[in-house]
């Protein structure tokens, strides 16, 4: 045998053969040895040599946890807690030529964070009524936190950690809030978690109204030229008088609220709040109250501000109280409209860019968009933001003040708070009285002032029954924060029209808007309705509408019966239906009415619809001797009114 060039060369027989050389070297391992993952996590890698090689798993360790497929080995998540941090697989590789290899592969598990975060913020707040809140939220490690959907989460603003809820009135019935939040943690690591917010009732139950105060016209007695913007400071400031309710107010418990303007639906928000404070004063001085040191608060465009005076003393019973109002809006901002007031300046400063309003291109109810027509509406923004163009100097004078909508105390739950729901008749539309102390505009509010009863009127010029049903958010966080026990409705009148009919006004409007004002403070609210008064031509010639007869006069007739109704369906049944489960009248306790005030009775011709006094004004508002005839008749003379037991 020789070999020739590295060649096996074999003789056989004396003859050479030649034999290709014989591989006898293993393969060699070129892919790691090693590897990590984390727990929970599927591993695989792909085995590598340095020449073509089979791969097959080798019996010991942990061989058996491992997956061979090929050349991918494959190990199912693990748990770091629960079982093995390092894992051996031992594994042979075979080349074409039979040599083998054995190596084994380390898969080292590393440890994970699987524990979610631990909210250390507190679940839960009770803060004041009317009052802004914030709080940080924390949790055990570093976190990001979001929004959830549901409960009362639209409510609440979130940026970074700082959790907020804007100022809230205190009702009985809606006095939690609640947000679903989520914190995440750097390893994605989710916790779900509420936070609730809840109102608190005042100790002595909530700041209930005491002051007579109308929604038109607050007639106050002419002193110092009557109440104006006073010109102490650089913004508006208005003066308006009040006269306190047949209860005392302890000192320190008095509330000035402000309303940017209860507008006919829809009441639409917009980014215009205004900042204001307050002073007042007792007694019918020429003192100019004094503002103090009361902080600026923010009344939202469809918020509600609630400001304690300065230094209140306790105060008695049927007491003229005088409150200073101070108001401030941005320029490209508007002056909100507040109440009607009598002899009211109305150039509030000089700041650019600002108008009469409330924001969001609305300005209030009114026409065409606009709060008067004619010679109210501004020509000139910048020199009259209100837009009233007054003459000061006259006796009937009248523009939108800055002042309270209504001034709540502490007084006794048991006291008599009226509501008024009206339109523009109910907020005294065509009485026009002279300057009297103390002295409210239109039937309603006359009775209200001869029984000295606190209250609040919500009327609005043109509001109706559909108004009412729909967007009335604004006008329901008031009435809830001031807590009135019983309720007189007069709308009905701008429900009637030429395609009008009963049916409609009664099934589809009157009846679905008691049920909506029984629901009021929590619910069982005595809900008062006056009758519709006539609704002539300008010279009480002809009904305002040929259905008259078939709608209006046929409503207040069926109301004379008791307004029988079916209160499975809340659907009126025909006049001089027997009582029984499917008929109900007013005062039964599933009816949505307490009291029918009839004040067309003797007002109103019932053969023609017309008036049959000479006080019929225009025709559709009395005149200031029809308010006073109506109210002088029996039906409000008589009125005692039921009241709604605050339970807390």
């Amino acid at each position: 045998m020789a070999y020739m060039h590295g060649i096996q060369v074999i003789e056989i027989g004396g003859t050479a053969a030649i034999v290709a050389p014989v591989d006898s070297v293993a393969p060699i391992i070129t892919s790691p040895l090693t590897a990590t993952t984390r727990e929970n996590t599927v591993w695989s890698m792909t085995l590598l040599a340095d020449e073509n090689v089979s791969f097959a798993k080798r019996t010991g360790a942990d061989s058996a946890a491992f997956t061979l497929a090929g050349a991918t080995l494959s190990l199912p998540a693990q748990d770091y807690e629960g079982g093995k941090t390092a894992l051996v697989c031992n594994l042979v590789a075979m080349d074409s030529a039979g040599n083998v290899t054995n190596f084994a592969v380390t898969v080292t598990v590393t440890n994970v964070d699987e524990i979610a975060p631990l909210i250390t913020s507190a679940p839960t707040a009770t803060i004041a009524a009317s009052t802004g809140y914030a709080m940080t939220l924390t949790a055990n490690e570093a976190v990001s936190f979001e929004k959830r959907s549901g409960a009362d989460g639209d409510l609440f603003g979130l940026a970074g950690t700082t959790l907020t809820l804007p100022a809230q009135v205190y009702n009985a019935g809606k006095a939690t809030f609640t947000v679903n939040l989520r914190a995440i943690d750097g390893a994605g690591n989710p916790t779900l978690f509420t936070h609730v917010v809840t109102i608190a009732a005042p100790a002595t139950g909530p700041p209930l109204i005491m002051a007579l105060a109308a929604s038109k016209g607050l007639y106050p007695g002419q002193t110092s030229g009557g109440f104006f913007t006073d010109g102490v400071e650089t913004s508006e400031t208005t003066q308006a008088q009040f006269r306190v309710g047949p209860d005392p107010i302890p000192a320190g418990t008095m509330r000035f609220v402000y309303v940017n303007s209860i507008n006919r639906p829809p009441e639409v928000s917009g980014a215009n709040p205004v900042r204001t404070k307050a002073g007042l004063r007792l007694g019918n001085t020429s003192a100019t109250p004094s503002l103090g040191t009361s902080a600026l608060i923010t009344v939202a465009v469809d918020g509600l501000g609630v400001i304690t005076p300065p230094n209140q003393p306790d105060v008695a019973a049927q007491t003229s109280i005088f409150a200073r109002s101070y108001c401030e809006v941005d320029a490209g901002g508007k002056w909100p409209l507040g109440r009607p007031l009598l002899n009211v300046r109305s150039n509030p400063g000089n700041v650019a860019n600002t108008e009469f309003g409330e924001g969001s291109n609305r300005k209030t109810f009114g026409f065409n968009g606009d709060q008067f027509s004619g010679v109210y509406k501004p020509a000139n923004p910048n020199s009259d933001q209100t837009g009233d163009t007054i003459d000061l100097t006259a006796s009937n004078s009248a523009g939108f003040g800055w002042c309270p909508s209504a001034v709540l105390g502490m007084v006794p739950a048991t006291s008599k708070r009226g509501l008024a729901i009206t339109d523009s008749i109910g907020v005294g539309s065509g009485d026009k009285p002279a300057f009297y102390t103390d002295r409210e505009a239109g039937f309603i509010n006359h009775t209200f002032t001869r029984l000295a009863i606190p209250y609040i009127n919500t009327g609005v010029s043109s509001d109706g029954t559909l108004g009412w049903l729909n967007d009335r958010s604004r006008r329901v966080a008031f009435i809830n924060l001031c807590r009135p026990n019983f309720v007189i409705s007069e709308i009905g009148t701008n429900a009637l029209g030429a395609g009008q009919t009963y049916a409609n006004l009664v099934n589809g409007q009157m009846i679905a808007c008691w049920v909506t004002m029984k629901a009021l403070c929590g619910g069982n609210m005595p809900v008062y309705q006056t009758a519709l008064t006539p609704r002539t031509n300008a010279t009480n010639t002809a009904p305002a509408y040929a259905n008259d007869a078939t709608t209006r006069q046929a409503f207040n007739a069926w109301c004379r019966d008791g307004a029988p109704l079916d209160p499975a369906t809340m659907t009126a049944q025909p006049i001089g239906t027997a009582a029984g489960a499917t008929c109900v009248r007013i005062g039964h306790a599933s009816h949505p009415l307490v009291g029918f005030i009839d004040t067309a009775i003797d007002v109103e011709d019932l053969s023609t619809g017309l008036w049959k006094i000479a006080g019929y004004g225009d025709g559709l508002h009395p005149s200031q001797e029809g308010h006073a005839f109506i109210a002088a008749q029996a039906p409000l003379m008589n009125f005692n009114p039921q009241i709604q037991p605050y339970a807390g």
